[in-house]
């Protein structure tokens, strides 16, 4: 049997667009830098970078079920991931978030 952790990373590199790219208007600065928030998904041997908003695979790959499970999880605590990548831009800490059960 395969152990696996799903872990999450928010990242500060590139946080907020800079000016004028990747910039939509009507749209607030939340949520034009939470459109720029990833998760590292780490699976054995497998890694991947996957978009909080709307968990497009930005790098890497995970095998079937993996990614099933992880979109399952972000998909439930899709707000918790962006509020923990919003605590960790701004140097608060990211808070836990619940496994899937």
């Amino acid at each position: 049997m395969q152990t696996h952790s799903i872990r999450k990373e928010a990242r500060t590199q590139n946080a907020e667009p800079a000016a004028g790219e990747n910039q939509k208007p009507g749209l607030s600065a939340k949520h034009q830098q939470s459109m720029a928030a990833p998760i590292d998904v780490f699976y054995g041997e497998n890694s991947a970078k996957i978009a909080i908003e709307n968990l497009a695979f930005l790098e890497g790959s995970l095998p079937a079920r993996a990614k099933g499970l992880v979109v399952e999880w972000a998909t439930i605590h899709r707000e918790e991931l962006l509020e923990a990548f919003q605590n960790a831009a701004n140097l608060k800490p990211p808070g836990k978030i619940e496994p899937l059960q």
